[in-house]
């Protein structure tokens, strides 16, 4: 193959492929009918905020440090019982959001089933039922984590004890620093 034959290939290449995304092109066809491949990249990057991992994330977060920075903004018992009330309205607000997105998503899940399997796609809706029994599972521990919330008891707790523990560091360190460390 000669220069101009390679050049002449490259053109073929660049021309089957659409400017902006890597989804093939019919030579010929119409710009605008097919979508771009970063309109479903944003849809699923908003979907997934709400899920099970955004729950742990909250649930994992260190609030220690943030009891402890309380404290020494603020020293008093009050602010702590109010700042662990407002971190367990926090926790019910994630656990409705993330409770929210896989009840949702359960039943785009049924809608798909139902109308695939009538147009008889078998392993497509075997499919969607695996990811449905995903989405229930997962949804039974949202719903464990929700109850054990109530009763101030499992992961839910460890948020409650963090900050404390760290708030009452905090006061400590004041009592530390101000009181104790002085020379009578």
């Amino acid at each position: 193959m000669g220069f101009w034959g390679f050049l002449k290939k490259q053109k073929v290449e660049q021309d089957s492929f659409s400017e902006n995304s890597s989804i093939p092109v019919q030579k010929g066809s119409r710009p605008g009918i097919f979508p771009k491949q970063d309109v479903f990249k944003n849809e699923s990057s908003k979907e997934r905020e709400h899920n099970i991992v955004y729950l742990f994330q909250f649930l994992d977060d260190n609030y220690e440090v943030k009891g402890y920075n309380d404290s020494l903004i603020y020293p008093d018992s009050n602010y702590l019982n109010q700042n662990v009330e407002s971190l367990k309205n926090d926790l019910f607000r994630t656990i409705k959001k993330v409770r929210g997105f896989y009840e949702d998503f359960i039943t785009e899940v049924d809608f798909h089933i139902d109308s695939r399997s009538r147009n008889g796609f078998v392993e497509m809706v075997e499919e969607l039922k695996m990811k449905k029994k995903k989405a229930e599972d997962h949804l039974k521990r949202v719903i464990e984590i929700e109850e054990n919330a109530k009763n101030n008891s499992g992961e839910c707790l460890g948020i409650t004890l963090s900050y404390t523990r760290g708030f009452q560091n905090g006061l400590a360190a004041i009592s530390q620093h101000s009181i104790l460390n002085r020379n009578l």
